[in-house]
């Protein structure tokens, strides 16, 4: 006779409820993975559309090519959307920290009322809402720089390569009589690319310890080096020169040890107060120090755009001409028109200034003392936000790479923004990717938002606390 003791009715329901929740974690965790992958997708195809674009040999502007990227900005917006379907919570508490940009963003809006050209005004701001759904989308699932940077790095050596590849294949698309343009339509925006390379891939440096990475990494990041270089533009290798030798490593220092972080707030609050005191001392005009920074006193000319730019904000200091109404609306209206200058006479060169050449003043001239008060406040705000997250305390390698990437590039887009209109600017390729990296940085440092029941592991299954048993966790 068998001793064999048959299962009661209670045991078989606990064993088969206990494969049923195994089964349910399992799905799930495959469903959270194919999320994951999803986002980090996107992320790639966002850097890469909003760096090149999906026509990047198409020469001057034309309807297709307006059309192809408006479609892209669409597409990248529809697919965060989804993301945002699944991590509905954290999209939200996002947004609600990122009311300064919102502020901004309602800011921009409102300039559409006064506008001169409504329309236009309405499709570039459109573009900054489409990217920040974006934006949204993609850190609402991507809450780590583990899972954020990774693909961001791909992208950035397929731009680079991209950029390497058409200065070799195209030269003379690629060059310039006054520096390289690799793949863009500038020197000047080839440099802020070279930039954004150069500041992610020192960064990475600090999370990297694969040896074959590590050295790959350093070697994108002479690369990039030399191709920003190669672009001669002063104002994005010098920004990239600072950040990476200086900023960058010191906030690192900073995360790790708060003590060395006072040191470096005491020695930034010297340094400008001995800039102070010199300019002060010698009677040094804002020409004196563009002679000894960058050797011309005008900065390639552009003290007339200034000049022009300031004639026109005299006309309305306080509300401005409305977002994005003022450049790029040839025939119909251009700032330097009435204004001489040494584009007078010149179609071909006021056609191609298109900006004022410093962002702050097209604050003014987009949205008068009005849009740039917002602007400020957002700057100072989120100034704030980086320190703050300055002296927290980090061990975690990956962490302290995206706070000191973000701390990088939002310090090197404001100084950039002082000679390149690029902060909130119409396409600016700075002010666009600053909205990716704001809101990843706010979901990065409150990774906490999401419930816990939302946060899987990435390897093997997900079981709710409650629900474990021996059979559960040998199965994890």
């Amino acid at each position: 006779m068998s001793d064999t003791v048959a299962p009661t009715r209670h045991e078989v329901l606990d064993a088969a409820s206990r494969r049923y929740r195994i089964q349910m974690a399992q799905r799930r965790a495959a469903v959270d993975r194919a999320t994951v992958w999803a986002a980090q997708i996107l992320v790639f195809a966002a850097f890469w559309i909003c760096l090149i674009g999906l026509t990047p040999l198409a020469t001057g502007p034309s309807p297709l090519v307006s059309l192809v990227r408006q479609a892209s900005f669409f597409g990248l917006a529809g697919a965060a959307l989804v993301l945002i379907a699944a991590r509905w919570r954290v999209a939200l508490a996002l947004i609600a920290r990122s009311w300064a940009m919102l502020m901004v963003f309602a800011a921009m809006v409102s300039t559409v009322a006064w506008s001169q050209f409504p329309l236009t005004s309405i499709k570039r701001i459109t573009v900054y809402l489409l990217l920040y759904i974006t934006a949204i989308g993609i850190a609402a699932v991507l809450r780590t720089p583990r899972l954020y940077l990774p693909p961001v790095a791909i992208a950035l050596t397929a731009v680079l390569g991209a950029e390497l590849l058409a200065t070799v294949a195209l030269p003379d698309r690629a060059w310039t009589p006054i520096g390289l343009a690799g793949i863009h339509s500038s020197k000047n925006l080839a440099g802020m690319v070279g930039m954004v390379l150069t500041l992610t891939f020192a960064a990475l440096l600090i999370a990297v310890r694969q040896p074959f990475l590590f050295w790959a990494l350093v070697g994108l990041l002479i690369v990039s080096f030399g191709f920003l270089a190669l672009t001669l533009s002063k104002t994005s290798f010098g920004i990239a020169l600072v950040c990476v030798f200086g900023l960058i490593p010191a906030f690192a220092i900073m995360r790790r040890s708060p003590a060395f972080g006072a040191l470096g707030v005491i020695a930034v609050v010297a340094l400008a107060g001995a800039i102070t005191a010199m300019t002060g001392a010698l009677s040094l005009s804002t020409a004196d120090w563009a002679t000894i920074t960058t050797g011309d006193p005008t900065l390639t000319s552009r003290d007339e755009i200034w000049h022009a730019s300031l004639h026109h904000i005299a006309q309305k200091p306080w509300f401005g001409f409305g977002y994005g109404a003022v450049w790029s609306m040839w025939p119909d209206f251009h700032p330097l028109d009435a204004v001489p200058g040494f584009w007078t006479g010149d179609l071909q060169t006021m056609l191609i200034l298109n900006q004022s050449h410093n962002g702050y003043i097209d604050l003014f001239l987009h949205g008068g003392a009005y849009f740039f008060a917002v602007v400020v406040f957002f700057v100072l705000k989120t100034l704030i936000d980086i320190l703050a997250a300055a002296f927290r305390p980090s061990g975690d390698r990956w962490d302290m790479a995206g706070q000191c990437l973000f701390a990088g590039f939002f310090v090197g887009t404001v100084l950039n923004n002082l000679l390149e209109s690029t902060l909130f600017f119409p396409d600016g390729l700075l002010g666009i990717l600053l909205v990716f990296f704001t809101i990843a940085a706010s979901a990065w440092r409150y990774s906490e938002l999401e419930p816990r029941r939302t946060q899987p592991k990435l390897t093997g299954i997900w079981v709710n606390p409650r629900l474990r048993t021996p059979e559960n966790r040998a199965v994890e």
